[in-house]
């Protein structure tokens, strides 16, 4: 298993620079790391694999970051630059592409949630959700505009799903607000002027700003507040 404690850098096998999306996926014991680029290497016991397709997709020539990753069953979801990538970690190959901008067009997508009826998708235009188990999710039609949101046509760059409630960062012009719904209405939970993240494991919600960190329990009650990250003075 990764138990040990090892620097990983370009210069110690990493396929590239400036990583964008760092996620460990623990069922399968196994880094994922992706890059600005478009790159991405999967690493585990036996090593350090690439996958360059998207890096290489010479038919993109625009943003390809890779900006999320959601796990979804056996297969990964990838917000990117362009769309929405569908990774097959197995065999290591990439299974579809949902490109839903208008008329199938580019765009770009911050981060995806699923509540197990629909796959959402938090891009510059709003959030797009489109039925989780469509057969043709590749068809850019299948994708609409989720309007029950409380600001239709705001910017929403974080999002996940917190037990059965959806959780929600809008963009402000001077603090982002986080959103959770819970039931039928949106409530305001917290909020902070420079939000960087969203972040949801061990039955917690983490709220990471630029100088704090808030963590939530499983009732939305804030339970830590972190200012001081122990790193000590140089």
């Amino acid at each position: 298993r990764l138990s040990s404690l090892e620097k990983l850098s370009r210069v110690q096998g990493l396929s590239d620079m400036g990583i964008s999306c760092f996620e460990y996926l623990p069922d399968r014991d196994q880094l994922f790391v992706g890059y600005s680029n478009g790159n991405i290497d999967l690493i585990d016991e036996n090593g350090i694999y690439n996958l360059s397709d998207i890096k290489r997709y010479s038919q993109i020539t625009g943003n390809k970051q890779i900006n999320h990753l959601l796990q979804n069953g056996k297969h990964l979801c990838l917000s990117t630059g362009f769309g929405i990538v569908v990774l097959d970690p197995d065999n290591k190959e990439i299974r579809e592409t949902y490109y839903i901008g208008q008329q199938g067009n580019p765009l770009e997508v911050y981060q995806t949630a699923t509540d197990g009826n629909y796959l959402y998708a938090s891009t510059p235009e709003g959030i797009r959700r489109a039925p989780l188990n469509d057969p043709d999710l590749v068809n850019f039609e299948v994708w609409e505009t989720w309007d029950d949101v409380p600001e239709p046509g705001a910017v929403y760059p974080f999002m996940g799903l917190f037990g059965q409630a959806m959780a929600l960062v809008k963009e402000g012009d001077e603090n982002d607000i986080l959103y959770v719904k819970n039931g039928d209405s949106w409530n305001i939970l917290a909020s902070d002027p420079d939000i960087r993240q969203l972040r949801i494991s061990c039955q917690h919600l983490y709220l990471i700003g630029g100088e704090r960190i808030l963590e939530y329990n499983e009732n939305f009650q804030l339970s830590r507040e972190i200012t001081d990250y122990g790193f000590g003075t140089a």
